[in-house]
């Protein structure tokens, strides 16, 4: 019941999936948290070098400032992440007096690809936003590389250290602010706070 032209699409995607067929295998499911939990853990001492969205240098110092910093990693091109920028607004006033502190990090927004910049400015003043916020760049490697879906949540405490115990402690897809307040309780009170 295809078209002539669907027809070959298809022919031609089926053609290239058949010598793939001997080698998929079924296993049993794996939570994806489970598994960046195991990554993250392995994380220490995050260092970073880059700058937010109007130009200024911000490196991983601004960590030792905070008991726990939470590290929103996002794109502007991500509905998931666009409908929880509020929550974390809000989660950041609510916080910002208690030894906390929030980084996003916005990947399509780099120093030599800009192309988002206005984007990534306009949602985050929409979404009255008041943290800082900065441009993905290689020095943040390390830590995307554990990234698998957007948006993800990590704890850090002053020393660049994930704050993660178990596979609750890295947030992957959006959240409501009672979500991220419950997680920023547990990451203060593993610091000790």
């Amino acid at each position: 019941g295809l078209s002539e032209k669907s027809a070959k699409i298809y022919e031609e995607m089926i053609s290239q999936v058949r010598p793939m067929i001997p080698t998929i295998q079924c296993t049993d499911p794996i939570s994806i948290e489970a598994e960046m939990i195991k990554g993250v853990k392995g994380l220490k001492g995050l260092t970073f070098d880059t700058i937010d969205l109007e130009g200024n240098k911000i490196t991983s110092d601004i960590l030792a400032k905070y008991d726990v910093t939470m590290i929103n990693i996002w794109a502007t091109w991500c509905p998931p992440c666009r409908a929880e920028l509020p929550e974390i607004g809000k989660l950041y006033e609510a916080f910002k007096d208690k030894g906390c502190n929030i980084i996003g990090i916005t990947t399509d927004v780099k120093p030599d690809a800009q192309d988002n910049l206005p984007t990534a400015k306009e949602l985050i003043s929409k979404a009255d936003c008041k943290y800082t916020v900065v441009q993905y760049n290689d020095t943040l490697k390390p830590l995307l590389k554990l990234v698998v879906y957007l948006p993800t949540t990590i704890f850090v405490d002053k020393k660049g250290n994930i704050i993660a115990s178990s596979s609750g402690d890295v947030m992957i897809g959006d959240r409501d602010l009672a979500k991220f307040t419950e997680a920023m309780e547990k990451a203060l009170k593993a610091v000790g706070k």
